[in-house]
């Protein structure tokens, strides 16, 4: 199959060719899809996300990365001290990594402690990103705050 496309979630866009049609808008391996997504002036801000929607390709695609944040602006318009606010956009992320050429590295990288009484830990076969980064460090001073919007993109397929 290995075939691709992609579905936005949440926008109020046309379901037709070139924007959201997910039926007949499919590409095989080194064909390229154009999209062109006319999101309308008074369409509401927020955090929205797109992933691909080939039925049987979505979820490994997905858990491989194809998926990702769409921001509409907006939000000081309802909230207006948003406005002072640093905004971060973050895409929470499993990924299995059994046949992953890193998954020594990876595993170490997210290694917890052994179980009390001497038993060992269970082995790690998903790890979760955030941005696709393992274990992040988020800079923040104290006492400030942040907008944060926040994308998990679903381990099911769609």
């Amino acid at each position: 199959m290995d075939m691709t496309n992609l579905h936005f979630h949440g926008l109020t866009v046309s379901p037709n060719a070139p924007q959201d049609d997910v039926l007949t808008m499919l590409a095989m391996p080194g064909q390229v899809l154009h999209y062109s997504v006319e999101i309308p002036r008074d369409h509401q801000p927020g955090l929205f996300w797109y992933h691909t929607h080939p039925h049987g390709e979505s979820e490994r695609q997905v858990l491989d990365g194809m998926s990702g944040a769409l921001v509409i602006e907006g939000m000081e318009r309802y909230a207006p001290e948003m406005r002072r606010l640093r905004e971060r956009v973050l895409v929470l992320r499993g990924r299995s990594i059994e046949d992953d050429t890193k998954s020594a590295e990876l595993r170490a990288q997210v290694e917890t402690p052994s179980e009390p009484c001497g038993s060992t830990a269970k082995q790690t076969s998903e790890i979760f990103t955030v941005n696709g980064v393992v274990r992040p460090q988020i800079e923040i001073a104290p006492k400030e705050m942040q907008f944060w919007r926040i994308v998990t993109p679903r381990r099911t397929a769609i």
